[in-house]
């Protein structure tokens, strides 16, 4: 192609993998041939026909390519995020028998060029967006699953006013060949797992499928992932140390004696690990973490549960119905009788600690059913949702006693808040049907909820003065202590990250991290406010493969 027409240093491809840390120490990755030469395509003569498989009739995939446009900031995306998405679904994919690719470098202020007849896609979008892929059956695969995402990529981040050419991000590629290689039906997931974030606008197209999806099934699968890492009991050796005031968990050598495992799919997972250091750092807002004040007894045995992952028969749903009720009870008036929010901005643990037995005289507990070796579910999934609208429930309520503006059960967004439709106060309750972006939704109209956090001392004055920001609120539910990690997926991350990036301060991002769900008399709550800023002031560690926060060992 150019070996005899311009200066190459040639290595073979195992040779470039072997030295590839030494060509990014000289800092001459950018003088890669691939990345020097200009791609042209072109069609001629023959139109092309309709593509035949269905399965790449790329209209279908339009919601799920604008959700990966907008997650890569795409400058299409960016002017227009509905325009995009309707661009997307008229485009049109055709197969023709010969596509030809003109390749352009220069070298030494002098351009070469040459022709291929073998190039394997070309998007035409002078008007609607055409792809012409190739006929023959192997160079479409080829085209689909490694040529098209690279070359789509760079379609999405091509400034359409300018057309100058946006930096492509890796992961951008992995997620539209997750898109034109994968099948439908697990394909939210994926995106999910992949950190994709959602949209605001509906998916038009949603249950148009060859696969077989039902529609409400579908929606109902695209939560599971997120919900199963919101109450999975996974013990670490992390050691996160929280801002908090006079709660404390004592209870560390029974993290790891909770009577269930998480399934082996959920820490294959793309999710991260996150640590918080033990050392504490001065931050504009001093308070972070928050506890409840709710205080535990050294003398009071510690109680855990075990929550088998089997299947029960129909003629125990009755019983098991009637002990998820009483979870729900307990629930509530724990929730009923705590106060948000709990410390302010001071730390108490060591003034806690030099008090004799602690603050056992002032632990409150009440009465509630012995739940702890008894509550099944009929899965492993049915538990996990169980469990962690239980928590949802609790967060509800604990906001509701403020009395916010607006406040209603609209703001609580879940798709599995439904599962508190078997408590009487929540029978009329229905399920969430519109995309799920956090559990809890609040917008500040007022700015009531702002001012309590900053009187409280938990935002800085001055920076949230007559803000009026939307509030996203996470719910993560343990049965186990507070020390028991959770699991953010990877769309609960962007959307953490791009909140934190919002300068405006228009939006919060919230983690209430409910825990002790299971045992009346200890259920409690922390809450995690911008855990992006506590990564960026290093209290907050991010492992290369999990997302799991979890609060230190010397609470």
């Amino acid at each position: 192609m150019f070996e005899d027409r311009i200066a190459i240093l040639d290595f073979d491809l195992e040779d470039v993998h072997q030295l590839k840390p030494f060509f990014t120490w000289l800092k001459i990755e950018i003088r890669y041939l691939s990345r020097c030469v200009r791609e042209t395509t072109s069609i001629s003569g023959d139109s092309g026909s309709p593509i035949t498989s269905r399965k790449r009739d790329l209209r279908l995939e339009a919601y799920r390519i604008a959700r990966v446009a907008a997650t890569f900031r795409s400058p299409r995306f960016q002017d227009d995020g509905l325009t995009l998405y309707q661009q997307l679904r008229a485009m049109t994919v055709k197969e023709v028998d010969k596509i030809t690719s003109i390749l352009k470098i220069n070298q030494g202020g002098h351009p070469y060029t040459a022709t291929l007849s073998t190039a394997r896609e070309h998007i035409a979008d002078s008007t609607d967006v055409i792809i012409f892929v190739p006929r023959n059956r192997r160079a479409q695969e080829i085209c689909f699953g490694s040529v098209l995402p690279r070359k789509f990529a760079a379609w999405l981040m091509r400034d359409p006013d300018t057309n100058i050419d946006g930096s492509i991000d890796g992961d951008m590629v992995t997620a539209l060949t997750s898109i034109f290689a994968s099948d439908r039906c697990g394909l939210d997931d994926i995106l999910d797992d992949q950190g994709i974030i959602q949209v605001a606008f509906e998916d038009e197209e949603e249950g148009d499928s060859d696969d077989g999806e039902n529609g409400d099934h579908g929606h109902e699968e695209e939560q599971t992932v997120d919900r199963t890492y919101e109450t999975d009991d996974v013990p670490s050796e992390l050691n996160p140390t929280p801002t908090h005031s006079f709660e404390t968990d004592r209870s560390s050598p029974h993290t790891a004696s909770l009577g269930f495992e998480p399934q082996a799919s959920l820490v294959e997972d793309t999710v991260e690990r996150i640590a918080r250091q033990s050392n504490r750092t001065d931050q504009n807002r001093p308070t972070t973490v928050l506890h409840s004040p709710q205080r535990d007894s050294p003398s009071r045995p510690q109680a855990h549960t075990s929550l088998p992952s089997g299947h029960t028969s129909s003629a125990s749903q009755a019983a098991e119905d009637a002990r998820y009720l009483s979870i729900l009870e307990n629930v509530i008036q724990a929730a009923r009788r705590a106060n948000f929010p709990s410390g302010g901005a001071f730390d108490l643990h060591d003034l806690r600690d030099a008090l004799p037995g602690g603050y056992s005289d002032a632990y409150e507990g009440f009465d509630g059913l012995d739940v702890l070796n008894r509550f099944r579910s009929t899965s492993q999934q049915e538990r996990d949702k169980k469990i962690g609208a239980a928590g949802e429930l609790y967060v509800f309520e604990l906001l509701s006693k403020l009395e916010l503006p607006g406040w209603s059960r609209g703001n609580w967004q879940s798709t599995i808040r439904i599962y508190a439709a078997i408590h009487p106060e929540y029978s009329s309750i229905t399920h969430w049907s519109r995309r799920e972006t956090a559990d809890l939704v609040y917008t500040d109209s007022e700015g009531q909820l702002t001012n309590i956090l900053v009187e409280a001392g938990i935002l800085t004055g001055d920076e949230w003065t007559d803000k009026r920001p939307k509030y996203y609120i996470e719910v993560k539910t343990t049965s186990g202590p507070c020390k028991t990690p959770f699991y953010m997926s990877g769309n609960q991350y962007r959307l953490m990250e791009r909140i934190h990036c919002n300068p405006d301060r228009t939006e919060v991002y919230m983690i209430f991290r409910v825990y002790f769900l299971l045992d009346s008399s200890r259920i409690n709550y922390c809450v995690y406010l911008d855990p992006e800023k506590l990564r960026e002031d290093g209290q907050l560690l991010f492992s290369a493969t999990t997302w799991s926060v979890t609060p230190g060992p010397n609470e």
